[in-house]
């Protein structure tokens, strides 16, 4: 019993991290802009900071952040911001698609490496799930979350 006390707890403080400090500027001030664009002196991955860390690694996270390549502006739809990134000249295979719900709660879809990967949703203390055809861009984000069950 006790054992399981202690792992609710720590799945609640992982949850915790997953989520954008409510401290922090809306994601949403995006809306229109490049996530590399500042607001405030921070980009959108900057404000994110360690939820976003949770939610596709810490290591992908700082290659975003460090500009890893062609980005289209952040779209905002049904009150979930979209953010979207890729590696230069092989965006095909390594992109990474954020959702961040009107809750803060960060859902990602990254398809890294290869194309063998298919794409995979990712969001701190859960563990990943295929997403099987890539990852969507843009408006189609959101039906994609509705079809995996991921929307509230």
């Amino acid at each position: 019993m006790a054992m399981r006390r202690c792992l609710s707890r720590l799945l609640a403080a992982a949850t915790l991290l997953a989520a954008v400090p409510a401290q922090a500027a809306d994601p949403a001030q995006w809306a229109g802009k490049f996530p590399s664009d500042k607001l405030d002196g921070k980009t959108l991955w900057e404000t994110l900071g360690p939820a976003f860390d949770a939610a596709v690694g810490a290591r992908l996270a700082r290659t975003v952040r460090d500009g890893w390549g062609p980005e289209v502006p952040v779209v905002v739809q049904d009150g979930w911001t979209i953010a979207y990134a890729c590696k230069a000249h092989d965006c095909g295979d390594n992109n990474v698609t954020l959702a961040i719900s009107p809750q803060r709660r960060i859902i990602a879809c990254t398809l890294v490496g290869d194309d063998k990967d298919g794409g995979t949703w990712r969001e701190a203390a859960r563990p990943p799930r295929a997403a099987g055809n890539g990852c969507p861009e843009g408006a189609a984000v959101i039906a994609a979350l509705r079809r995996a069950g991921l929307t509230p």
